[in-house]
C-alpha cells in the first residue's frame, strides 16, 4: 500500500469521525442541552488534524504528477524514430518585426479606421547571438590617397585685390573719401508729381601704410619628395 492510500483512507477515518461529531452537537442542540467544552476542543482538534492531512494528500498528489511526468519523458527518450534526409514538409516562413507590425491588430485599426491605444503582442525570439560586430572602424579598408588639396579653409587670395582699388604711393599716409551718408528716395510717383531727391555725404579718412606680411616655414624634404607642394604653396 502506497503512502499516498495511506493518508486517503486515515484522511477519510477522520472525516467520518468529524461528521458523526457534527451530528451529535446537531443533536445536542436540538434536544436544548449544551455542548461540553471537551467535545469542541475535540472537533477544534479534529479540523485541524485533518487541514494537516489534506497538505500531506496534496503535496503527495504533486509528487506523484511530477514523478509521472518525469517516467512519461524517459520513455519516450528511449525511442528511437527514423528521421527522413530530406524533409519534404514546408518550413515555417518566419517573419521579421517589421512584417509582424504591419499585421498587427493595433497597426491595421490605425490605418483603417484610424482607431489607437489597441493593444498587440509581437513574438520575436531570434535565433542568432549578437556578438560584437566587425566594422570598417576597427578594420579600414586600404585606400589611394591623392596629393591634390582642395583649398578650402579660406578664399583663396588672389581674389580679394580685384574687389579693392590699389594705388602705389612713397608717403606714410593715404587720405580717401568714405560715403557715409546715402539716402534713397526712389519710389513709384504719380503722373506729374516731383521724384523723390536722394542724398549722399562724404567724410574723409586716413589710413597709415603699413606692411602687412607672413610667412610659411616648409621642410626641405616635403620640398624634394612631393612635388605638389610646392605649387600648392606658390
Amino acid at each position: 500500500m502506497s503512502k499516498l492510500t495511506e493518508l486517503n483512507q486515515e484522511l477519510h477515518a477522520l472525516r467520518e469521525t468529524q461528521f458523526g461529531a457534527i451530528k451529535e452537537m446537531k443533536d445536542t442542540f436540538e434536544g436544548g442541552s449544551e455542548i461540553s467544552v471537551e467535545k469542541k476542543q475535540a472537533i477544534e482538534d479534529r479540523n485541524i488534524e485533518i487541514e494537516k492531512l489534506n497538505e500531506k494528500v496534496n503535496e503527495l498528489n504533486a509528487l506523484e504528477v511530477q514523478e509521472a511526468r518525469l517516467e512519461d519523458a524517459l520513455e519516450k527518450g528511449k525511442e528511437v524514430k527514423s528521421m527522413p534526409i530530406h524533409n519534404d514538409e514546408p518550413k515555417e516562413v518566419r517573419k521579421s518585426l517589421g512584417g509582424q507590425f504591419m499585421e498587427s491588430n493595433a497597426y491595421k485599426s490605425f490605418m483603417d479606421n484610424g482607431q489607437k491605444n489597441i493593444n498587440s503582442e509581437l513574438k520575436w525570439n531570434p535565433q542568432v547571438e549578437l556578438k560584437t560586430t566587425l566594422t570598417e572602424s576597427g578594420y579600414p579598408p586600404a585606400v589611394t590617397r591623392s596629393d591634390l588639396v582642395v583649398p578650402t579653409a579660406t578664399l583663396d587670395p588672389l581674389q580679394i585685390p580685384d574687389l579693392i582699388d590699389t594705388i602705389t604711393t612713397d608717403n606714410y599716409q593715404y587720405k580717401y573719401l568714405e560715403e557715409t551718408t546715402f539716402t534713397n528716395n526712389a519710389t513709384a510717383t504719380a503722373e506729374g508729381s516731383a521724384l523723390g531727391e536722394n542724398a549722399l555725404a562724404f567724410t574723409e579718412r586716413t589710413e597709415n601704410i603699413r606692411k602687412i606680411g607672413a610667412f610659411l616655414p616648409v621642410t626641405e624634404e616635403l620640398l624634394a619628395d612631393v612635388s605638389a607642394v610646392q605649387g600648392y604653396l606658390d
